[in-house]
């Protein structure tokens, strides 16, 4: 018998589906209702992965959040108001989510994505980071631990980066 159970509370630690998937999943997985685990699962770290580099430099901008729109209406099967949705939760919790959070998602898109969907999951995150016209240096930062997250190579990551570099602002 452990400390929570001898007062009657049940422990952070058992509950392991908290833990892998983190508020953003449960919150997603409340709203996406009748899609397929996996979809939510995806969709849950498409997002947080999305919301994560929009912020890294502490900005949410109005061409971070367009591009995220446009990447969820084209990267998933979400019909325009699940979009909303998701834009929704992105926007309201972003200081809960994407800090805290930031293995989640990566652990999310590891469990239901294919190589090829982690290597447009990244093009997807630098193209969120480019929607204001700069890559500023904490964003290309943040794309790096993703791209390591995501269990992809640094030939991969350097490959999708080199398609970004007019907007690096480490370059300019």
């Amino acid at each position: 018998m452990n400390l929570f159970e001898i007062l009657g509370l049940s422990s952070r630690l058992d509950r392991t589906d908290d833990l892998e998937r983190g508020s953003l999943y449960e919150q997603l997985e409340n709203c996406l209702s009748g899609l397929p685990e996996n979809e939510i699962r995806f969709v849950a770290g498409l997002a947080g992965l999305l919301g994560r580099v929009a912020l890294a430099d502490m900005k949410l901008e109005t061409e971070e959040i367009e591009e995220i729109r446009r990447i969820l209406r084209e990267e998933s099967s979400l019909t325009t108001e699940q979009v909303e949705r998701v834009l929704r939760l992105i926007e309201l919790h972003a200081d809960e989510y994407f800090g805290a959070e930031n293995v989640y998602y990566t652990r999310l898109i590891n469990q239901a994505a294919t190589k090829i969907q982690k290597l447009e999951v990244l093009h997807a995150v630098f193209a969120v980071a480019a929607a204001n016209g700069s890559i500023s240096v904490q964003e290309e930062a943040e794309i790096r631990t993703i791209a390591s997250g995501l269990l992809l190579t640094h030939q991969e990551y350097i490959e999708i980066r080199i398609q970004f570099r007019d907007q690096l602002d480490v370059l300019r």
